[in-house]
């Protein structure tokens, strides 16, 4: 049974003392049934069978307000303060956190939302007609999704073929995209001597390829690492809130 870091002082504060009995319960049923990312997937017909209150969605949605994302076209909420409470500042480096970052960048939410730009910076529109950004029609904005090329570059820090590379990075799909990161996590352990050119290395296809470490034992590809390194994190997750617990 996994476990969870709580709150002692919750009952002290002006938000949960401001909430009626069945919400402050829902509030607390939600942080103990969303996932190890803070995700809950929306169903309030268990919600009212399991807390034996009469709870209404538009009201909780209310009443929780910004403390929320809501996403998915409803059908999935993320509690903001969440991942804080829980983990701190989320490091790639750790298992644990890699786990709950993954899920993020995978859902778009939390801090791995898309980023706009461009939005109430009087930037002239491209369309020849000379106006400023906020006379007739607006600028649209330019949506970024993980990963762009720039972090791949950066990720992959051998800095050769620039120009062919942003033009193969176009080409590739999102799901491989973010395949190559999770290929790099391994791979750039590599001193840079031994690792192929990165036009290469996009042109080949390398992030579908094993990689054989030093020790020779092989690495797996990048879908089944992600499934061993989350199952791996959650293992971690409940033994060290189960040790810390305990002490």
């Amino acid at each position: 049974m996994p476990k969870r870091f709580t709150d002692t002082d919750k009952w002290k504060k002006p938000f949960i003392r401001s909430l009626e009995g069945p919400y402050k319960l829902l509030w607390f049923y939600i942080i103990d049934d969303c996932d190890h990312a803070g995700i809950w997937q929306v169903d309030f017909e268990v919600a009212c069978i399991r807390t034996g209150q009469t709870l209404d969605e538009k009201k909780a949605i209310k009443l929780f307000g910004d403390r929320i994302e809501i996403f998915n076209d409803g059908a999935k909420w993320f509690l903001k303060d969440f991942i804080s409470f829980q983990y701190g500042e989320l490091n790639e480096k750790n298992r644990l956190h890699l786990s709950v970052i993954n899920i993020l960048k995978k859902n778009e939410v939390g801090p791995y939302k898309p980023l706009t730009r461009g939005q109430g910076q009087g930037k002239r529109q491209g369309n020849g007609q000379g106006k400023e950004q906020g006379q007739g029609k607006s600028e649209e904005p330019e949506i970024l999704i993980w990963p762009t090329f720039d972090d791949f570059w950066d990720k992959y820090d051998k800095k050769t073929g620039k120009p062919e590379c942003i033009k193969l990075w176009e080409k590739i799909s999102q799901p491989d995209r973010e395949n190559i990161m999770n290929h790099l996590e391994i791979y750039t352990k590599k001193e840079k001597e031994f690792r192929k050119d990165p036009e290469r290395y996009l042109k080949k296809e390398t992030w579908n390829d094993e990689i054989v470490l030093t020790n020779g034992t092989k690495q797996q590809t990048s879908d089944k690492r992600e499934q061993h390194l989350t199952g791996l994190a959650e293992d971690f997750a409940k033994r060290v809130i189960e040790r810390n617990s305990q002490g």
